[in-house]
């Protein structure tokens, strides 16, 4: 049984309708290189297997999981509008997403933490994909990729070198 969020994104793949990153509504700009409009509200879902990103347990593990309308999967983003880069804060738990302690390695992991000010390691720029509707997720300490490691539900998620495949591409849909 398809949920209405699932069918969003079967016709997202499908079609690669434009109109589902949007363009900002008249009267706001944006500074970032993302049309996606600022300080509202998203499902992350990957371009490779439709899985949304979640933040499921209170040790701020996100990680990979069927799409669902629960909080768990809702990120704000948050635009600072000096930088172009965004907050991506979720739902349930008020968290920022960070690549833990700052690493710039390969598979550093992708956590939940408490938002703190000017911390580069929890701002993420949203690069665009140049004739699709996906996005790259950067943190803006490293320039790396936000990135799920090959396979299916509950897959971690972690910063990775940029590659262009499909497990670090990200459709940014808009909750409903």
């Amino acid at each position: 049984m398809f949920t209405e969020l699932a069918r969003r994104i079967a016709v997202a793949v499908v079609t690669g309708a434009a109109l589902l990153v949007g363009t900002a509504p008249p009267g706001v700009a944006t500074t970032s290189r993302s049309p996606i409009p600022p300080d509202a509200n998203y499902h992350l879902v990957l371009e490779w297997g439709g899985r949304c990103l979640e933040e499921r347990s209170q040790d701020g593990h996100v990680s990979q999981w069927g799409c669902h309308t629960g909080p768990t999967q809702v990120w704000r983003l948050v635009l600072d509008p000096t930088t172009g880069y965004h907050r991506i804060i979720n739902g349930a738990t008020g968290r920022c997403l960070e690549v833990r302690g700052g690493s710039l390695s390969n598979g550093a992991r992708v956590v939940g933490v408490t938002c703190q000010p000017n911390v580069k390691h929890q701002t993420w720029l949203l690069n665009p994909k140049p004739g699709v509707v996906v996005h790259e997720i950067k943190p803006r300490h490293s320039a790396k990729c936000l990135d799920i490691a090959h396979g299916g539900e509950g897959s971690v998620a972690h910063q990775w070198e940029c590659h262009g495949g499909g497990n670090q591409r990200w459709l940014i849909m808009p909750e409903r």
